[in-house]
């Protein structure tokens, strides 16, 4: 890849994953759930609703105010089982319909049985959650965590979530995944090369954990429909005391599970020829 689609891809992804701005002063908030923050709309000049007490994700019993300028709180849940804990919340507004209005996208890990499981809702017309799928787990017997949804390809109607969970398959060591959502079947399909077991693993060294998975949606080439790239960190396996920084983008391959490969992103910066480590850290001594 050429140095300037390099540096684009990268910057893209700092962007991303960079501090949030520091919001304008505001009105005190309005009650949030207990287990993981209600979902809202705001727009640019905030003003006090009043508030009362939720039970779970989403669930709450502040109005919608009908002027501009204020908050508007969803209702229902988006929780597969309100009595259990979830945390890792992450949304974005899009549909998988150009033709139809964007819509809230949510993902998040949840507790199922001894183990979290990601899940993904999206927001009705009536202001309703509702299940996009089932568990995203490539194990529904493992813990899965800080999950990331953004959408890609034509109008960016194709939504993709990236993860981290630990795999029995390797030794328990976390995994970063990948999968995408079919909206005509509604299933979730992993993408990428067998790293053994059937296992798409994104990770550059399956033996060593890997996690704080970010997707976004980008092209080198702005004519053409964007496409997933991941980044996260994990740890090298060249210099021990290094966290790196990896990136990974989807392309498209028939012989791939889900018909996708994960192809790394920049030069080689610690590993060896035959075992290459494309890390951004720019210090790969500390």
């Amino acid at each position: 890849m050429k140095n300037t689609t390099f540096l684009s891809a990268v910057a893209m992804l700092l962007a991303a994953c960079g501090p949030a701005a520091t919001p304008a002063p505001s009105a005190p908030p309005v009650a949030v759930a207990t287990q993981a923050p209600v979902a809202a709309v705001v727009s640019p000049t905030i003003a006090a609703a009043p508030a009362a007490a939720a039970t779970a994700f989403g669930a709450t019993t502040v109005p919608k105010a009908a002027e501009a300028g204020t908050i508007g709180v969803l209702t229902g849940l988006a929780n597969r089982d309100k009595t259990q804990p979830a945390t890792d919340p992450r949304m974005v507004f899009a549909t998988t319909d150009a033709a139809k209005p964007k819509i809230l996208w949510t993902t998040w890990s949840e507790r199922v049985g001894s183990a979290f499981q990601i899940f993904v809702s999206r927001n009705t017309a009536d202001d309703k959650f509702e299940p996009a799928g089932a568990s995203l787990n490539l194990h529904t017997n493992a813990n899965a965590e800080r999950p990331s949804i953004d959408f890609t390809g034509p109008d960016r109607t194709v939504p993709w979530v990236a993860w981290n969970e630990s795999s029995p398959g390797f030794a328990n060591k976390k995994q970063v995944f990948a999968a995408r959502f079919n909206a005509a079947s509604g299933l979730w399909i992993p993408a990428g090369q067998d790293r053994g077991g059937n296992e798409p693993s994104l990770n550059i060294h399956t033996s060593i954990d890997a996690s704080r998975a970010t997707v976004v949606a980008g092209a080198p080439d702005p004519t053409k429909p964007t496409e997933p790239w991941v980044c996260w960190q994990e740890q090298s396996l060249a210099n021990p005391k290094v966290t790196g920084i990896f990136v990974s983008r989807a392309v498209k391959d028939e012989k791939g599970i889900g018909g996708f490969h994960w192809q790394s992103v920049g030069p080689n910066r610690g590993g060896s020829t035959n075992d290459p480590e494309s890390n951004l850290m720019l210090d790969l001594v500390n």
